[in-house]
């Protein structure tokens, strides 16, 4: 069962790749890998990421998002404008069991042009199967577009 919900969680993605631009890069906080961003128009965007928790000794986290975007919906010094998205997804731990839960990520990115971003997001995550409870992602990160 878990396995098919992995299996489901990859396929669906797999039509994003005829997205415009990809974005690829490092997140740290908790928890700290690589991310991506697959846009599917010019509002919404799919996210992915790998990561390990360094808060534990809990392994391997893989989440993904559906993302929707508000543009330049705040400013920082009135001249650096900051988007602001939200979205949801679901998450699976790997360590002691296999967890799976569902996240809720809220964010605000700062673009530089179309070649990079620099972003902060926080996602509240509900585990479901394995050890239920609620968890809390926080990171920081970039992405360079290709």
């Amino acid at each position: 069962m878990k396995l098919l919900l992995l299996v489901a969680l990859i396929v669906l993605n797999t039509n994003c790749f005829s997205a415009e631009k990809i974005g690829v890069g490092p997140m740290v906080g908790n928890p700290t890998g690589v991310n991506a961003k697959l846009w599917k128009n010019s509002e919404t965007a799919i996210d992915m990421a790998i990561a390990f928790n360094l808060d534990d000794s809990s392994g391997l986290s893989l989440h993904s998002d559906y993302l929707f975007h508000w543009f330049d919906s705040l400013y920082f010094k009135e001249t650096y404008p900051l988007d602001i998205y939200s979205g949801f997804g679901g998450r699976l731990k790997f360590g002691d069991s296999i967890n799976i839960g569902a996240r809720v990520p809220v964010g605000v990115v700062y673009r530089q042009k179309d070649t990079s971003d620099f972003f902060v997001e926080t996602a509240p995550i509900l585990d479901f199967i394995g050890r239920s409870g609620v968890d809390l992602h926080l990171v920081i990160g970039a992405r360079y577009y290709f």
